[in-house]
């Protein structure tokens, strides 16, 4: 069998799966707006059907909004019938709120197979992965790191 290839992702890509929730959301897309930079959205449906004006206010403001799972599971671990019924659950709050279907998916955690990538595929989308590790999952004291951004990008 050929090896199935996926997508790399070599632009500025942004994810809102954000764990503190949408209070940054605006402050994001003026920052983003100072700098006239358009940037793709990888959104968790969760968190969409929770913020949908966040969702609506970043698709507004010109960027893509794609898929990042439903409820960020390990897509590896799932059987084929559930990726698809994840993500196809995503696509329809995502579409609900933007009305444009997502036609990209990146997996959660980075961690995806062939079967991802052809359960990906079978519903018309294509999985993407990122070539930079930004580590924010990582930092300990995240509100001083926003604070940092905040003064350093926002003034």
């Amino acid at each position: 069998m050929p090896q199935i290839i996926h997508i790399w992702c070599f632009g500025v890509s942004l994810y809102g799966a954000l764990p503190w929730g949408n209070e940054d959301t605006q402050l994001l897309i003026d920052i983003l707006a100072k700098y006239d930079i358009k940037a793709t959205f990888f959104i968790v449906g969760n968190w969409a059907r929770k913020y949908p004006e966040s969702v609506k206010a970043l698709h507004n403001a010109g960027h893509d909004i794609m898929s990042h799972s439903n409820h960020h599971d390990h897509m590896t671990k799932l059987s084929t019938e559930q990726i698809v019924s994840d993500l196809q659950a995503t696509n329809k709050d995502i579409a609900a709120i933007t009305g444009v279907t997502p036609v990209l998916f990146r997996a959660p955690y980075g961690e995806y197979d062939d079967k991802v990538i052809l359960a990906v595929r079978s519903i018309g989308m294509e999985t993407i992965q990122w070539d930079v590790e930004a580590l924010a999952t990582k930092v300990k004291y995240i509100s001083g790191l926003k604070q940092q951004f905040q003064a350093t990008y926002y003034d």
